[in-house]
């Protein structure tokens, strides 16, 4: 995974650190990275997106609406939003903020926008440079797993991270093993639609019986988005994080979703039984019998997320683990070669991939009866057999409908707005008007001057931005002004107060859960060694 940096957590945040692929941080103003996060904050606020296709649809236009092309930092401030937690203010007063934190750990710094597919950049043939991940998003556009106009610098291949989780990541030591249930529903809707695709191909093959042929219209290999995996991708992705045994804390720690108490989990795959782990220099064993980090749903594309981890699925301990996630990438790897089908294959390489996905569907109880007759099964009725886990966690949480309403009274009445004036030009007595010339403002000066105005109040305060008439060229501010309009700038709310936590609890870890999560002290007790190597 690659990414970009930024530290600030509230709804404005500063430059972030350029992905490799994109222009120098020079080239993209604080201003237009400012205002891409506050448009895009206002879309999420307007809109509540749960689906990361239609948020990145969003986006697009947004960051575009911007600049023609726009750099990855803009990008990444337009990213967060999705999975930001929402602060509302006390009942009495006004205002919601929303707070950047990591979709895995929840904590809010430091953090990074990750890439799901890399954006490595790649050199083309005609001497330009282009996000190599782009080539990757584009065959997978290609193949109507995501959208035509899907982009890899979206949010919906983006993950926003802890520093350190995305550095584990990056290091292997920790992977995003996808849930089964939405991978095996994925695997039985192409088989539903390679299978009735299939017995059209046969015919089209079939030996010529007379002289003529009967012409037979082929549907093409991959299936519209709109077919199935609109649904599907619309819900987000659902994943495990697992470990390597050479990551030296068996340990995760994710902050509880009122942002108070931060609860420590166990790793699955890093088992303090492996012998491998002997070697391993003050690492902190984290017993079996303590709760493993609990899956988690995420508003990201699960295509995108099946693309990337589909060689990082199995694990090696221990035992019932490495089996288990085995036999999900020899699913996967199926999975992708339906992807990869184009319209000349022929219908003995296509019956062959869809007898061996049969045979891996067959192996889930939840999906084993629907596909024995997919003539009698619809798309939609395949998507609603997916279960979830009841552990998982969310990285976002959207306000309840009480909450809404609150903040949609927020931004439909606001006591700050200056009522609008209007003034009819042809009801303006001529003599109530300053022509705002140069000459003319002379001699308001020198007027004011004289009535003992303040001398420090020149001609230069009078060019301020808050008069934007004097911006008029000769020839019109030349003739006297026939209208009023409000020239007072808007009055900036007042900056709302960061989120804190009550006395002792900043670093509190919970353990009021049976049989944990712990406390850091319990975990140095149990299980934890200190050895040099």
């Amino acid at each position: 995974m690659s990414g970009g940096r930024s530290r600030q957590a509230a709804v404005r945040q500063p430059a972030a650190t350029p992905g490799l692929a994109e222009p120098a941080p020079s080239q993209t103003s604080a201003g237009a990275r400012g205002d891409a996060c506050d448009g895009m904050t206002r879309e999420m606020v307007t809109n509540y997106f749960t689906d990361p296709w239609a948020y990145s649809a969003a986006q697009a236009d947004v960051v575009h609406g911007r600049s023609p092309n726009p750099s990855e930092e803009l990008w990444i401030q337009t990213s967060w939003q999705m999975t930001a937690r929402w602060d509302l203010l006390p009942e009495g007063e006004e205002g919601v903020k929303l707070v950047r934190k990591c979709a895995i750990t929840s904590v809010t710094e430091p953090l990074q926008s990750a890439h799901v597919v890399a954006a490595r950049r790649e050199k083309l043939a005609s001497g330009k440079w282009m996000p190599k991940g782009q080539t990757e998003i584009k065959f997978l556009s290609n193949a109507k797993v995501i959208p035509k106009d899907a982009h890899v610098h979206s949010q919906a291949n983006r993950l926003e991270l802890a520093t350190s989780v995305h550095s584990d990541l990056d290091a292997r030591l920790l992977h995003l093993v996808p849930d089964r249930q939405p991978c095996v529903a994925r695997l039985l809707c192409e088989t539903k639609y390679q299978e009735e695709r299939l017995a059209i191909l046969e015919m089209a093959e079939a030996p010529m019986v007379g002289e003529k042929r009967q012409h037979v219209e082929v549907p093409p290999a991959r299936p519209p988005f709109d077919a199935f995996y609109k649904t599907l991708e619309a819900s987000g992705a659902c994943y495990r994080v697992t470990g390597d045994f050479r990551r030296t804390d068996g340990a995760l720690r994710r902050v509880d979703d009122a942002g108070l108490d931060t609860l420590a989990y166990r790793v699955e795959g890093i088992d303090e039984n492996d012998a491998r782990r002997q070697g391993i220099a003050f690492r902190r064993d984290v017993p079996a019998s303590r709760p493993a980090f609990p899956p988690v749903i995420t508003p990201l594309s699960t295509n995108l997320l099946i693309w990337a981890m589909v060689d990082r699925v199995e694990q090696g301990y221990p035992d019932d683990l490495c089996e288990e996630t085995s036999e999900l990438q020899s699913l996967l790897r199926c999975l992708i070669r339906f992807w990869r089908l184009t319209d000349d294959v022929d219908s003995s390489t296509l019956r062959k991939l869809v007898d061996r996905a049969h045979k891996l569907v067959e192996q889930d109880a939840t999906f084993a009866a629907a596909s024995k007759d997919l003539a009698s099964v619809s798309f939609d009725s395949i998507a609603s057999l997916i279960k979830l886990p009841d552990s998982a966690v969310r990285s976002q949480v959207l306000p309840t409908q009480t909450q809404r309403a609150r903040i949609r009274a927020t931004t439909e009445y606001d006591h700050d707005d200056l009522p609008e004036l209007d003034f009819p030009r042809e009801d303006l007595p001529s003599h109530s008007v300053v022509p705002l010339t140069t000459s003319a403002l002379e001699s308001i000066e020198t007027s004011d001057a004289c009535a003992g105005a303040d001398s420090q109040v020149g001609i230069e305060g009078a060019r301020s931005s808050a008069t934007p008439s004097l911006l008029h060229d000769s020839s019109d501010s030349a003739r006297p002004s026939t209208s009023i309009a409000p020239s007072l700038p808007p009055k900036h709310p007042a900056p709302l107060e960061w989120r804190g936590f009550p006395p002792g609890k900043a670093m509190h870890m919970s353990s009021w859960l049976e049989q944990g999560p712990y406390t850091d002290s319990q975990l140095d007790s149990v299980g934890a060694t200190a050895a040099a190597t």
